[in-house]
């Protein structure tokens, strides 16, 4: 059997959210769950969030490629309200 070697690169996760509102969505996931973010579109549209090797994709709807969910896509809403307990790694 031959041994798979993952490289940093292989070991990422990226989940993409569809949120309404980016910027509430970054103040959420920095001050309550430690993200930190890598990059913020300008037009407030997109963003990527970091924790370890979780990354977050964070779109507005109907704006890129992936702002619009398809059926095989998984669509969770948080809301900043929400109290939930979160654990990687």
């Amino acid at each position: 059997m031959k041994e798979v070697i993952k490289t940093p690169e292989q070991n990422k996760v990226y989940i993409r959210y569809i949120v309404n509102d980016v910027e509430e969505s970054i103040d959420f996931y920095t001050q309550f769950l430690g993200f930190t973010v890598k990059m913020h579109s300008l037009d407030n549209s997109f963003a990527m969030l970091e924790s370890g090797s979780l990354y977050l994709l964070l779109n507005i709807p109907g704006q890129g490629g992936a702002g619009q969910a398809k059926h095989s896509q998984m669509v969770q809403y948080l809301h900043p309200e929400d109290r939930i307990e979160f654990r990687y790694g």
